[in-house]
């Protein structure tokens, strides 16, 4: 069985990955936008609802994986200008690379 893990939980063990040097937050945001694009059916359209924090980063990564494989995806944000930092910032930056 897979234990469902808390949000607090989740923070934690982000935390001491990215405190252990092996992984960056970004390369996390990578590897979980990886996971999720995985579960979703190829074919289908996608409509991605991003914040402007590490959520929305996160977000954002589905989008650009999904574009990277041809499937249709809309995203839309949480207010009309927001105001992407840190690597949701980049993750706003990769996905208006690819058209977004």
């Amino acid at each position: 069985m897979i234990p469902i893990l808390t949000a607090e939980e989740m923070r934690t063990l982000e935390g001491l990955a990215i405190e252990s040097g092996r992984v960056t937050s970004l390369e996390l945001q990578e590897i979980s936008a990886k996971g999720a694009v995985a579960l979703i059916p190829e074919g289908v359209r996608v409509d991605i609802v991003a914040g402007p924090g590490n959520n929305g980063g996160d977000a954002l990564a589905v989008a650009r994986l999904l574009n990277d494989r041809w499937q249709e995806v809309r995203v839309w944000s949480l207010s009309p200008d927001p105001e992407w930092t840190g690597d949701a910032g980049i993750q706003h930056q990769q996905w208006l690379a690819v058209g977004g």
